[in-house]
C-alpha cells in the first residue's frame, strides 16, 4: 500500500477521534496531526484543511450509511417502502454512528454549509452511490419504470 494511502487512513481516524471529542470547530489540524503521528504538512498534503477533512469524513460515513440503506431498499416491494425504508434506515444509522449523530446534533450549526451551499461534491458522490441501489429497485418493480432514479437519489439525500 502506498504511504499516501496509509497516511490518509491514519489521518481520517485521528480526525474522527478529535471531532468526536471536540466537535468540528475544535478539530484543528494542530490537534489531528499529532494524534495521527504525522506532521501538519502530511495532513494538508494527504487530505487538506479542516473543510476537506470534514468532507472526507462525511463521505466515509455516507458510504457506511448507504450500505445499510441498500439492505433496506433491496427488501422493498413498493415505492412507499423504498422511500420510507430508505429514509428510516438513514435516520437510524445517523443515530447509531457516533460521528454522524454528533454532526447532526451538537455540531449541526457548523455542518449546515457542508450539507447545503458547499455540498455539491459530497452530494454528487453520494448520488453516484445511491443511484444504482434505486435503479435495482426500479428494475425489480419496486419503483415505477418511469422513475428518474438520479433525481430521486438527490432528493432523498437532500431530505435526509
Amino acid at each position: 500500500m502506498p504511504p499516501h494511502a496509509i497516511d490518509r487512513g491514519i489521518v481520517l481516524d485521528a480526525a474522527r477521534a478529535v471531532v468526536l471529542e471536540r466537535g468540528v470547530r475544535g478539530a484543528g489540524i494542530e490537534l489531528i496531526a499529532p494524534r495521527a503521528g504525522v506532521s501538519r504538512a502530511t495532513v494538508y498534503r494527504t487530505i487538506g484543511g479542516r473543510y476537506e477533512l470534514v468532507q472526507a469524513l462525511l463521505l466515509e460515513e455516507a458510504t457506511a450509511l448507504l450500505a445499510a440503506v441498500a439492505t433496506t431498499i433491496n427488501r422493498a416491494t413498493t415505492p412507499f417502502d423504498v422511500v420510507r425504508g430508505g429514509v428510516t434506515a438513514a435516520l437510524e444509522i445517523i443515530d447509531d454512528r457516533p460521528l454522524l449523530r454528533r454532526l447532526a446534533t451538537t455540531d449541526l450549526d457548523h455542518m449546515l454549509t457542508h450539507l447545503t451551499t458547499q455540498a455539491r461534491e459530497l452530494i454528487t458522490a453520494v448520488v453516484e452511490m445511491l443511484t444504482p441501489i434505486l435503479e435495482a429497485a426500479r428494475l425489480r418493480g419496486a419503483l415505477p419504470r418511469s422513475t428518474d432514479v438520479a433525481f430521486l437519489s438527490e432528493e432523498l439525500i437532500r431530505h435526509v
